[in-house]
């Protein structure tokens, strides 16, 4: 195999983008976006559902084969037959324009989450007060609550809500839909011992998909697709109930054998505690499923097209498993959030444009968080529909102060709207804060996100000087028509007394200082309990150091994302860490660190070579007020200079201050997301 077949690359020999028929239909090529929910909201009745629309147009716009939409949550019909879901019609109807638009073959996910959680957090569908739907009365493991067994007239009733979903679907125009049966969801739930404990019929662990499936088939004919997700990993200990992954794929080829599953998107993990494994963040490898999708592919021996997921992140990763014989196509839609035109870009000849993936997981982080999805480094997710291009505008010199993901972003943004550009920035590097992630953590991966914006600088012609110190000097002499301070921020004094005889820094000195002593003893005092004390504390347990991560948070970690907080705890202990939770630092004097505990008011002396501190910044923004005096210059302060926060708002403000300055060519991008699907 050539380097160029393994780039997926477009080429004739090119397996990912051949066409491939799946019960009928001939994808136009073999690239999926799964099924991922947007916005827990995205379906309410009390939203128009604008958001989601201009979302799934812009992420289908590059033109893959196969795209899913957002789960429905399927009711059952109620006691007089009442469907709730048809409110969703003229929804479901401008989302299967959309995706079939672009060539694409269009699916609907449908869910039913049985007993997970807890009762009433569907938006979709008013609730009633009424208690969550299994298969048994047990607890969900993700939730106080214990469901209720449904009776067998109530999974009837369930079975003729989904074949009323189904016939909505079609109704709408789209060529299928897929069961979500994984990650502990109801029909996760039917065939799980722990879940599924029930003596009469629906005990046996196939008996609600084949009742299911073969309703299904009924409403759907021959030429609709039915995809299942099904689980080949549990993540689940046998004691707990958890099903061996050979015992999963027996399953799995027993379902195909009904003749009802056209297609299978395997997944792995068996609850929404699973999540750090199932939505993979950075620490997870690519191809992380692979091995679990190879094995069922070849127990299934070809009688259905399976689908390989798990951070694919690259065409040439997909081009890669396709060949191999491990896949018959591809899930992309990380890849595709981050950057919607990688399709179009590699099949051009321009994949070193491509925006990849970097796996801080925002977007699923947010939507855990019952908002909607934002991407680290793609600024425009979930502003599609209101986002508007720059107007024209006559063509201006640019200065941009600071060469971080603000100031890069904005230089970008501005050139790619035809104006001259400069950036100065006092460091010999760009990428701000982000540049200081070494290889000694997993974490390195996020400081490609400001690695391609220097790149995309210099292939679009932005004038980069390093290692200069911008003054009041060059805001006079300059000669530009605009200004974009993204200048940082500053660590603040420590917020405790020290004799210095222990170095206090901030997190992006952290590694240079515990080198200079071999294996240093650091305390790590994180006030702030986000990704940036996760990020430096497993950055000197990577180098070897001795590490006391002491926060006055009730958890460490308090406000990570679901999937770097679940198991951040165990990776700190494992790693050789020791963990002080609500814990405040009293003083650092003689080479000793005063730790008090604040429940029990015990306090410990802790020596130590070097401290950490992650605390709040003071914005460097100095130089706004020179450059305001500057009557005839337009102004912008983005990033940490505007308010230190993360890096995403700082690509978000970076992009929208380059925006904001105007399109020389005189370019207007759609206002609206009726103008956008139309575009």
């Amino acid at each position: 195999m050539t380097a160029r077949d393994a780039a997926g690359d477009g080429s004739p020999d090119s397996l990912l983008f051949e066409p491939l028929p799946v019960a009928g239909h001939i994808l136009q090529n073999r690239v999926v976006l799964t099924a991922h929910r947007f916005d827990v909201n995205a379906y309410s009745p009390a939203q128009d559902g604008g958001q989601y629309l201009g979302y799934l147009s812009r992420l289908v716009s590059g033109r893959v084969g196969l795209a899913m939409t957002q789960a429905i949550p399927v009711p059952p019909v109620g006691p007089r037959g009442e469907f709730p879901l048809r409110y969703l019609r003229d929804r479901l109807c401008r989302a299967a324009d959309i995706i079939h638009a672009t060539g694409a073959v269009a699916l609907v996910q449908t869910i039913h989450k049985g007993i997970t959680g807890s009762a009433g957090g569907d938006a979709t569908v008013p609730w009633d007060g009424g208690p969550m739907w299994g298969f048994s009365a047990v607890r969900s493991d993700t939730g106080p609550e214990v469901g209720h067994a449904m009776t067998a007239v109530e999974i009837e009733r369930l079975l003729e809500g989904w074949a009323l979903t189904a016939e909505l679907v079609l109704e709408c125009g789209f060529d299928g839909l897929e069961l979500h049966g994984g990650h502990g969801y109801l029909l996760h739930q039917s065939i799980s011992p722990r879940t599924n404990q029930r003596t009469d019929d629906w005990g046996e662990p196939l008996a609600f998909w084949r009742a299911l499936t073969g309703r299904l088939r009924a409403v759907l004919g021959l030429r609709a697709i039915l995809s299942a997700r099904f689980p080949t990993r549990e993540l689940r200990p046998p004691e707990a109930g958890g099903l061996s992954d050979e015992h999963l794929r027996e399953l799995a080829a027993s379902l195909i054998d009904t003749g009802n599953i056209d297609l299978v998107n395997p997944s792995e993990g068996s609850s929404f505690l699973h999540y750090p494994r199932s939505v993979g963040s950075y620490r997870r490898p690519h191809g992380d499923f692979m091995d679990g999708v190879a094995a069922l592919r070849e127990r299934l021996a070809g009688a259905v097209p399976v689908l390989g997921v798990g951070r694919i992140v690259t065409t040439a990763e997909a081009e890669d498993h396709l060949r191999r014989g491990r896949c018959d196509l591809v899930g992309m839609t990380r890849a595709h959030i981050a950057d919607p035109d990688v399709l179009p870009k590699v099949r051009t000849g321009r994949g070193d444009e491509v925006r990849h993936c970097v796996g801080a997981n925002h977007c699923i982080d947010r939507i855990s968080a019952n908002t909607y999805a934002m991407c680290f480094h793609n600024p425009d997710v979930g502003r599609e529909y209101r986002l508007r291009g720059p107007g024209p505008a006559p063509r201006k010199r640019v200065l941009v102060i600071g060469a971080g993901p603000a100031g890069l972003a904005a230089a970008v943004e501005a050139r790619r709207c035809g104006h001259a550009v400069d950036i100065v920035e006092r460091a010999e590097r760009t990428g701000g804060r982000l540049a200081a992630i070494t290889g000694v953590s997993p974490a390195v991966e996020l400081v490609e996100a400001v690695d391609h914006l220097s790149r995309e600088a210099r292939r679009l012609g932005v004038r980069l000087r390093l290692g200069t110190t911008a003054d009041a000097g060059l805001l006079a002499d300059g000669g530009f028509d605009a200004i974009v301070l993204a200048t940082g921020s500053r660590p603040a004094p420590p917020p405790f007394p020290t004799d210095d005889t222990v170095s206090c820094v901030a997190s992006e000195d952290a590694v240079d200082a515990a080198a200079a002593f071999g294996v240093a003893r650091v305390v790590v005092v994180d006030l702030l309990g986000n990704d940036e004390g996760a990020v430096v504390a497993e950055q000197l347990i990577g180098a070897g150091h001795e590490v006391l991560v002491a926060t006055p948070q009730p958890v460490v970690g308090a406000y990570l994302g679901v999937t770097h907080a679940a198991d951040h705890l165990t990776r700190l202990l494992a790693g050789g860490a020791a963990v002080r939770e609500r814990t405040s630092v009293q003083s650092v004097r003689d080479g000793v660190a005063t730790v008090t505990d604040a429940v029990t008011g015990r306090s410990d002396r802790v020596p130590c070579d070097l401290v950490v501190v992650v605390a709040d910044r003071v914005a460097e923004d100095g130089l706004a007020e020179p450059a305001r005096r500057r009557h005839s210059v337009e102004v912008s302060v983005v990033g940490d200079a505007s308010a230190p926060r993360a890096a995403m708002t700082a690509f978000v403000e970076g992009t929208d201050a380059g925006r904001a300055l105007g399109d020389a060519r005189g370019f207007r991008a759609p206002s609206t997301t009726e103008e956008f699907i139309d575009a």
